[in-house]
């Protein structure tokens, strides 16, 4: 159960890391 979690929260940490990246890319990229 405990390996679950872990794995969750790094996959939601690596969705919103990448979310992130496109942003500050495009910002960016418009700049």
């Amino acid at each position: 159960m405990d390996f679950n979690i872990k794995y969750f929260i790094v996959m939601i940490f690596v969705f919103f890391l990448r979310d992130t990246a496109a942003e500050l890319k495009l910002k960016f990229l418009t700049a």
